[in-house]
């Protein structure tokens, strides 16, 4: 990824959980994102054929673990991915990488660390980055 787009970047929220999908659905789509959610795995690998530019990936899922949606979306494109999910830090760290996973965060996580993210993940490499960078 990391080149800059000719569109809105395109986020399929892959989540379960009603409330943590409307929350994060208003945060990226704040940012101006697409985004289209997808409440189990079946529904996620439909929504392949949308295309997205990035997947934000839970690992429980009612119909089939989210390390299997990770590993057929995988055989199917490079899209990155993005793990967040509320198991154990060493599960997550095993299915990031097994599904190849550009990064996991832990829910609860910090939803400006989770927008940093993915926002480089869009940026365009050939900015020089000489600009003013912001302190701590």
């Amino acid at each position: 990824m990391g080149s800059a787009l000719a569109h809105r970047p395109r986020l399929l929220l892959v989540e379960d959980d009603f409330d943590t999908a409307e929350a994060l659905d208003a945060l990226l789509s704040s940012e101006g994102y697409g985004v289209r959610w997808a409440r189990d795995g079946a529904e996620a690998l439909e929504a392949m054929g949308w295309q997205p530019d990035l997947v934000l990936l839970d690992l429980n899922l009612p119909d089939m673990s989210g390390v299997e949606v990770g590993l057929r979306i995988r055989r199917q494109s490079e899209v990155p991915i993005i793990i967040a999910s509320a198991c154990r830090p060493a599960v997550i760290a095993a299915a990031a990488t097994t599904v190849d996973a550009v990064a996991a965060f832990r829910k609860p996580f910090e939803p400006l660390e989770l927008l940093a993210f993915i926002a480089a993940q869009f940026a365009d490499p050939e900015e020089d980055g000489d600009g003013p960078h912001p302190s701590c």
